[in-house]
């Protein structure tokens, strides 16, 4: 609880030291000219401070801000179990709490926990919540549901050895890569983290996307780090820790790694705190701030980073806020705000931003500043070229995104 203390402060002046005059043809009273000598200069110290202590003391004092103090905690149960995610938190209240799953809200949960009395196949996923009042939101970190034994399976293209069978034989059938896993990404490249927590890669490595400080394709997975809770990736790689730093390693020559080089890195490095998702696309990043705040690096010819211009960065750019969900494509990015309006930017030759600019490929436009896309949108995916959103009346725009 605090106190506040209500008053009064008077301030006089001396009528020795600052006489008192009459101006010559009106009655209105002047104070002469004073030289500023130190003894003034105290005293507006003194003015000064006395103002800002009022301030401080009245009822004029901000609210307390809205901190999560208890995160949603991953967990794994049997099918059928009952099971429950919480977050606790403080600030001014009433509160507003809004449930995300993969990226998607959940409109029907909207208390600081979710239950399950038979937790299902179907439930399994990375839960997030939106927190809001007076003071604005905040976002907590991802943690996984997720029932024991969840096993990774995979098929098609094994040039790099991305199945991770041991072999670059492409694969006709489904062949189970690994068991416990809550979260997987990637292409030529595959990554995926287990119930312990710890992140495996496998697969091509040109640019050390990998990172086991090596730049050699690897054909069967290897560790690369612990207490990770989620993954994406290209040519870069972009990881989260359970404490909310973002990792990153892999192809680095539009600055995607956000760490003020150009230089690739075989090993992962620190890119930025309280982060709670990210997105990776063709040489550009993304990611959202546990305040809401949309953050940006990387290539940016088709101003897909949103910030206004067509140069690329190698330093994280702010350029949104109220942000809860982002996406990426090969040259375009989306993000969902609080409000639940989709908004995108970058390159829209393909129509892909669905503003109706151009749907030809062979007219090269794009825009470098976020356009609103659609309203009352829920989730989204960022495709290649053809992204896709979902609305809470369970139509969608656009077309089947694109793996």
């Amino acid at each position: 609880m605090k106190t506040r203390i209500r008053g009064t402060v008077l301030i006089t002046l001396s009528a020795e030291k600052f006489p008192l005059k009459k101006t010559m043809n009106t009655s209105q009273t002047v104070l002469p000219y004073v030289r500023p000598t130190a003894g003034v200069f105290r005293n507006l110290f003194l003015l000064m401070a006395a103002v800002l202590g009022l301030w401080a003391f009245s009822g004029w004092a901000a609210p307390d801000p809205l901190v999560i103090t208890n995160q949603p905690v991953s967990q794994v149960v049997a099918i059928g179990q009952s099971v429950t995610i919480s977050v606790g938190n403080t600030g001014v209240s009433p509160y507003r709490y809004q449930w995300m799953r993969d990226g998607v809200l959940l409109p029907a949960r909207s208390s600081s926990s979710i239950s399950f009395n038979s937790f299902q196949y179907t439930n399994c996923g990375t839960y997030q919540v939106v927190i809001s009042n007076v003071s604005g939101i905040v976002i907590s970190r991802p943690a996984s549901l997720t029932i024991t034994n969840m096993e990774l399976y995979g098929w098609g293209h094994n040039s790099y050895g991305e199945l991770g069978n041991g072999t670059t034989v492409d694969v006709s059938r489904p062949i189970r890569i690994a068991a416990d896993v809550v979260a997987v990404g990637g292409g030529y490249t595959t990554w995926f983290v287990k119930s312990d927590g710890v992140l495996w890669g496998v697969g091509k490595n040109g640019s050390g996307q990998l990172g086991n400080g090596t730049n050699r394709n690897a054909t069967l997975p290897v560790a690369i780090a612990t207490n990770v809770v989620a993954v994406g990736g290209t040519d870069h790689c972009l990881f989260t820790k359970s404490d909310g730093i973002l990792w990153g390693m892999g192809a680095n020559s539009f600055g995607q790694l956000g760490n003020g080089s150009n230089s690739s890195t075989n090993l992962p490095i620190r890119v930025a705190t309280n982060v709670v998702s990210a997105a990776v696309g063709n040489g550009h990043s993304l990611f959202v701030k546990g305040d809401g705040t949309l953050w940006v690096m990387g290539n940016n010819t088709y101003g897909q980073l949103g910030n206004g211009f067509y140069t690329h960065t190698n330093r994280p750019i702010s350029i949104a806020s109220n942000v809860v969900a982002v996406a990426a494509g090969m040259d375009h990015a989306l993000f969902l705000k609080s409000d639940k309006t989709l908004w995108g930017m970058g390159r829209t030759s393909y129509g892909q931003l669905g503003n109706g600019l151009s749907a030809e490929p062979q007219t090269e436009t794009s825009t470098n500043r976020p356009i609103l896309i659609a309203t009352n949108v829920v989730g989204m995916a960022g495709g290649e070229r053809r992204p896709c959103f979902s609305r809470l009346t369970g139509r969608s725009g656009g077309l089947a995104a694109a793996p």
